[in-house]
């Protein structure tokens, strides 16, 4: 399933509020801009698969774009630093620009480490049948034990 096609079938409110949410408003601002009620989308997130697949996809997108930016910021951080070892760059903000590359290093490798584990997670939920969302137990059924 592309990203787009993940679109599909969704109402138009559900679009809208997944393009607000999606770009930073929390619940309640995305539930304003989508004209409903914020307590819909907790009814969407119980009662949707087809929402709860665009969110989720949506979600994977968001995460794949933040780490590609990291990943090509990269570079730049590993620039920085080289030209600040070297004697290339020498001005008063060196101590802050090392200090943002050393950051952004940090910070592509956590993301990469944390996509990794993601990536087997999700290998080894499907290996054990859990992604089946008919093996979803967060899910409840209504009924006590």
């Amino acid at each position: 399933m592309s990203d787009i096609d993940c679109l599909e079938g969704l109402s138009e409110q559900q679009k809208i509020f997944l393009g607000a949410r999606l770009t930073g408003s929390t619940v309640g601002e995305a539930a304003e801009v989508a004209k409903i009620h914020r307590s819909t989308y907790y009814d969407w997130l119980a009662n949707s698969e087809l929402f709860n697949r665009a969110l989720e996809t949506a979600k994977a997108r968001q995460w794949r774009d933040l780490l590609d930016s990291l990943v090509m910021q990269n570079e730049l951080a590993v620039k920085t630093i080289r030209d600040i070892t070297t004697g290339e760059l020498k001005s008063r903000d060196t101590p802050v620009r090392l200090r943002a590359a050393e950051c952004l290093l940090s910070n592509v490798l956590k993301f990469s480490r944390q996509s990794e584990i993601d990536q087997r997670l999700k290998q080894i939920e499907a290996a054990l049948g859990l992604d089946d969302p008919a093996n979803d137990f967060t899910k409840q059924d209504g009924t006590d034990d």
